[in-house]
C-alpha cells in the first residue's frame, strides 16, 4: 500500500499528453484446460476500493505459455510467446534476449522515430532487473517501474482480462 501510495502521489500531476509517452509492457501466463484463477472481483461501496477487506491477495501460480505484450498511444506493439524449453522459466537473461533487444527495443525505435521520446513502465517483476538496468542505461531509455502487484496502475492488464 506504501508503494501504491507514493506512486500515486509522484504521477498524480501528470497530464494526458504526460501518460501518452508512455510504452506499458506485461508478461502473462496462458493456461490451456485449467480453471481461470487470475480475475477476482470483489465488491465493495463507494469509496471502499483500498480498504483493506476489499483487498485480494494472492500468490501467481506457474506453468502455461508466457506472453508477452506491449502498447503506446492507442498502438500496438509485437506480442509474442517465449520459446523456452521444458521447465525453463522466464530469467533476466531470458528476458533481455528474447524481449528488451528484440520486440521491445523495436518499439521504443519506432515510437523515437514518430517524433516523441518514450517512456517504458514494467512492473517490478524480477526478470526486468539484473543484466537488464544496465542495458536499458546504454539504449538511453526512460523507463519507470509501477508498484508491485498493482494490476489497476498498468492498463495493458485490462487487455489481459
Amino acid at each position: 500500500m506504501k508503494r501504491r501510495l507514493k506512486f500515486a502521489c509522484v504521477y498524480k500531476h501528470w497530464t494526458v499528453k504526460d501518460w501518452m509517452c508512455i510504452i506499458f509492457t506485461d508478461e502473462m501466463s496462458i493456461k490451456v484446460g485449467q480453471e481461470q484463477t487470475s480475475r477476482v472481483f470483489v465488491w465493495h461501496k463507494k469509496g471502499e476500493e483500498f480498504h483493506k477487506d476489499c483487498i485480494y491477495e494472492r500468490k501467481r501460480s506457474t506453468g502455461g505459455m508466457m506472453f508477452w505484450g506491449a502498447f503506446c498511444m492507442g498502438k500496438i506493439g509485437l506480442g509474442f510467446f517465449f520459446k523456452l524449453e521444458k521447465g525453463q522459466k522466464i530469467n533476466a537473461v531470458v528476458y533481455r534476449d528474447q524481449v528488451l533487444l528484440g520486440p521491445l527495443k523495436i518499439f521504443v525505435d519506432e515510437s523515437r522515430s514518430e517524433g516523441f521520446e518514450p517512456i517504458v513502465m514494467e512492473d517490478n517483476a524480477p526478470v526486468h532487473k539484473g543484466v537488464n538496468k544496465e542495458i536499458r542505461k546504454q539504449l538511453k531509455w526512460i523507463e519507470y517501474e509501477h508498484s508491485p502487484n498493482s494490476p489497476d496502475l498498468n492498463p495493458i492488464e485490462h487487455i489481459w482480462a
